[in-house]
């Protein structure tokens, strides 16, 4: 398997395990303030960037590597910008956050643009090969 895909699913992993144990602690609390990040985590940290790593894991050899390891980068920034906005923004209305919320949002937009660049080239190249 491709070092990008381990990144991915190390990263995805770590993403799932603070997702699970926070939405633990709000069920166990019943304070549901952060649910919105929480959310944003599981979302773009955990799915994404399984879904994004088992992607480079079955294409291996059909991607460029540059474009694989910058879709992990944003993908990364993405996630844990959102989630540190998102928790401020909506648990404390701190509106300092909005530049964090913005700067993650757009790494996760190009993230995704990124990841459909590399769907598309590794297409074309496998059908290229004969796939």
């Amino acid at each position: 398997m491709p070092r990008v895909s381990y990144a991915f699913f190390t990263l995805a992993a770590l993403c799932g395990l603070v997702g699970t144990l926070w939405g633990e602690n709000m069920g166990r609390t019943n304070d549901h303030s952060t649910f919105i990040a929480h959310a944003h985590l599981n979302l773009v940290g955990w799915v994404s960037m399984a879904v994004m790593g088992g992607f480079y894991a079955l294409a291996a050899r059909t991607y460029p590597r540059w474009l694989a390891w910058t879709n992990f980068a944003l993908q990364a920034v993405g996630a844990i910008c959102l989630t540190i906005a998102m928790v401020y923004l909506m648990a404390f209305v701190d509106r300092r956050f909005i530049p964090l919320a913005i700067v993650g949002s757009a790494a996760t937009v190009l993230g995704m643009v990124a990841f459909l660049a590399a769907v598309l080239v590794s297409w074309r190249n496998s059908e290229r090969a004969g796939g």
